[in-house]
């Protein structure tokens, strides 16, 4: 399945989920938009960056500098775990 961020800015993630565990879908090929909303959704629950309305007024439509820091910290958070965890997976391997 092909898909863009409105999807997951929509609220349908739920909708997704279902699709998954019922079989329909195997597979998501998805663009970086999918990535932003989710995180804010997810992880923040705030206003998305695409309110435009919202956000016009102060001139902090858009927001890409704060949203790449932030991912940019959460991507090296969770890779350092998966290298902890792979790194106790061999020791244990080898042992």
């Amino acid at each position: 399945m092909d898909w863009g961020g409105h999807i997951i800015k929509c609220g349908l993630t739920p909708l997704l989920i279902e699709m998954i565990e019922e079989g329909f879908i195997s597979a998501f090929v998805c663009n970086g938009a999918v990535v932003i909303h989710d995180y804010e959704n997810c992880l923040l629950w705030q206003v998305s960056s695409r309110c435009v309305a919202r956000f016009i007024i102060d001139g902090s439509f858009g927001m890409a500098e704060e949203k790449a820091k932030e991912l940019t910290a959460l991507s090296i958070k969770v890779l350092m775990r998966v290298w902890v965890w792979e790194k106790q997976l061999v020791k244990n391997y080898v042992q």
